[in-house]
């Protein structure tokens, strides 16, 4: 039961819904898994699209990433965003402190400091409290 902590979605179809959404809060725990998954998941998409132009159109591999770039770009720190926003509601900070990780060396260290810092152990605006199993 433990280990069933680390997948984002294991309960059903409303936690999974609540996968795309930036409201709720999610312990550090589940913000590093989600983090790592979406961070992986981003390097295998670049991946397979990268080996499918390669294959299908090798003279316009560098023209299709020039051309493209700045779009897989914004759909990958979309779904980064995700967890950094529910991470700050734990902490009871607002959700526009990720501008934060805009800025590279803020950026960082405010990914670092969301791993680490515990949750406000109490309800706040963002929701209930959360079950604390040891790392939350």
């Amino acid at each position: 039961d433990f280990w069933m902590e680390f997948i984002p979605f294991r309960k059903n179809a409303t936690e999974m819904k609540g996968l795309w959404s930036f409201e709720g809060r999610i312990g550090r725990r589940q913000f590093f898994s989600r983090f790592a998954i979406m961070t992986l998941a981003a390097f295998v998409v670049m991946f397979v699209v990268a080996v499918f132009v390669a294959i299908v159109s090798p003279e316009s591999y560098e023209q299709f990433f020039e051309r493209n770039s700045l779009l897989i770009n914004i759909i990958v720190t979309v779904f980064w965003l995700l967890p950094i926003v529910k991470r700050l509601h734990d902490t009871g900070s607002s959700g526009w402190g990720i501008v934060l990780a805009f800025f590279p060396c803020v950026g960082l260290l405010l990914i670092v400091l969301l791993a680490f810092v515990p949750g406000q152990k109490k309800d706040n605006t963002y929701g209930a409290a959360l079950k604390s199993r040891g790392i939350s």
